[in-house]
């Protein structure tokens, strides 16, 4: 069942969560892996294995990225040099302005450790690189909410039946005031690509106010896998909740839970591609693909491009 701290309980745990953020990185750097090989524009690789050495666990790198302009879509995966997703990882598509956060855990570590770390993709420009960590006494799994919603935008406003699986908003103007700027949420969504009302099956979300507009730095993330959606609660935004309240908008996903402290996503992605060599074709979300899939695959370990 649905389950929502009090403002007095959450203004008590929000106390303990104090974020700072340094920038690692700053600049604009466009990345399209339809740039021929040898390009530098193929992918950003601005940080390096030392640097990933030295960071914490526990503490988050973001990565803020801007669709480009001209651009018909935007797509990022974070991975390693040989293109395989990190653990925990999904490729996103997305359109505006998105940042992408990549948990520093001890999986993550050697993995980078191991095969190096890059963000490919196409059509967008990667401008900055922070760090982020959390000091004080914050309780692991602190909950805002916990169930099973399913959210599409298919559904007609006419429809009764389905009237609240139009949208997910249940966090309330009181709750999200007693949240500190600078903390980041957590949501939890199970991927559920039905057809509604004759729409494609497909997962797409956008953190929005109570009136459908996209809040600033979030635009919609199209998905395939289970994901951990990340919000980072800014001033501006706290202040568009606090007028219009906030919802999460899209079809083809239930929201199953909402925390301020990291969630646990099992990987879906296949992070061991590289060391298969079963003459299975991979694409670079981890999943099988027949001889007639064209684009950049994976083949007994090694990626390449069929035409």
């Amino acid at each position: 069942m649905k389950k929502i701290f009090t403002f007095f309980a959450l203004s008590i745990m929000a106390m303990a969560v104090m974020a700072t953020e340094t920038v690692l990185w700053e600049g604009s750097w466009y990345v399209s892996w339809d740039e021929p090989e040898g390009s530098e524009h193929r992918e950003w690789k601005h940080l390096g294995q030392a640097d990933f050495a030295s960071y914490e666990l526990g503490t988050t790198v973001c990565f803020y990225m801007e669709q480009a302009e001209g651009a018909t879509y935007a797509k990022y995966q974070i991975d390693n040099w040989s293109w395989i997703l990190l653990p925990g990882q999904t490729g996103t598509d997305f359109s505006g302005n998105v940042v992408a956060k990549l948990p520093i855990t001890q999986e993550v570590k050697d993995a980078i450790a191991t095969g190096g770390f890059a963000i490919h993709g196409h059509g967008f420009n990667v401008v900055k690189a922070t760090l982020t960590t959390e000091s004080g006494n914050e309780p692991q799994g602190d909950v805002l909410w916990e169930g099973d919603h399913f959210v599409s935008w298919h559904y007609a406003e006419s429809d009764t039946e389905h009237a609240a699986n139009r949208e997910w908003k249940f966090l309330s103007q009181t709750t999200f005031a007693g949240i500190n700027e600078g903390a980041t949420l957590y949501f939890l969504l199970h991927a559920n690509p039905i057809s509604i009302e004759g729409s494609d099956p497909y997962t797409a979300y956008k953190f929005d106010d109570g009136w459908w507009n996209s809040l600033p730095g979030y635009g919609q993330v199209d998905f395939v896998n289970d994901t951990v959606a990340t919000l980072i609660v800014t001033e501006e935004i706290k202040g568009l909740v606090a007028e219009r309240g906030f919802a999460i908008h899209g079809h083809g996903f239930n929201v199953k839970k909402v925390s301020l402290s990291p969630i646990e996503l099992l990987p879906t992605a296949v992070e061991n591609v590289a060391t298969k060599n079963d003459g299975i074709r991979y694409n670079l979300m981890g999943q099988k693909v027949d001889e007639n899939y064209k684009g950049i695959i994976i083949l007994n370990g090694r990626k390449m491009i069929v035409r």
